[in-house]
């Protein structure tokens, strides 16, 4: 028995070297092609990050281009906005003169116009003086009605043009005896 489980020791030593043999090359070729996997991960992984470096220096080339872009046009709108600025300004500075430039001449109108009304008053105070001195209601009768309505009008009566001829004497005569 001793041959017999020596040689089914030698056997299975055989057997054993056999599979161990046949386990240690397909461990060497798994590891091979875990490699060979790794490898061919690891140099798409290294493409790809290529791939994605040289997007991302393209997208950053284009944002500084866009952002040069914006500066420019920024620069151009505050330029125009100036500019604008400096034509409102100089137009609202011409308005302002000729503003002062009417302002003055409607003083200057106003002043003329007092003057005027001055002398108006003036003028109708002689001739109610005259009319009280030649006590002239006689005269008054005999004026037309239009020569009435500008003495009238001198007196400053209201709503002269709606009396008749001897309610503008009676109104002037009254009017020459209230201003004295």
């Amino acid at each position: 028995m001793s041959r017999r489980v020596k040689d089914a020791q030698q056997q299975a030593d055989e057997i054993v070297s056999k599979e161990r043999a046949a386990a240690e090359q397909q461990a060497t070729k798994n590891v091979q092609q875990v490699e060979e996997q790794v490898k061919s991960d690891n140099a798409e992984a290294q493409t790809q990050a290529e791939e994605s470096k040289q997007r991302a220096e393209a997208e950053i080339e284009a944002a500084a281009e866009q952002m040069a872009e914006a500066r420019r046009l920024a620069d151009d709108a505050a330029k125009e906005a100036q500019e604008a600025a400096n034509e409102a300004q100089r137009q609202a500075l011409d308005l302002a003169r000729q503003a002062e430039d009417r302002v003055s001449d409607a003083d200057a109108r106003v002043a003329e116009v007092g003057e005027i009304s001055s002398q108006v008053k003036l003028e109708a105070a002689k001739v109610v003086r005259q009319v009280e001195k030649n006590e002239a209601t006689a005269d008054l009768k005999e004026l037309n009605k239009e020569e009435l309505l500008k003495l009238a009008s001198t007196l400053g009566v209201e709503s002269r043009s709606s009396m008749r001829k001897d309610e503008l004497v009676k109104t002037i005569k009254k009017s020459s005896r209230n201003s004295r």
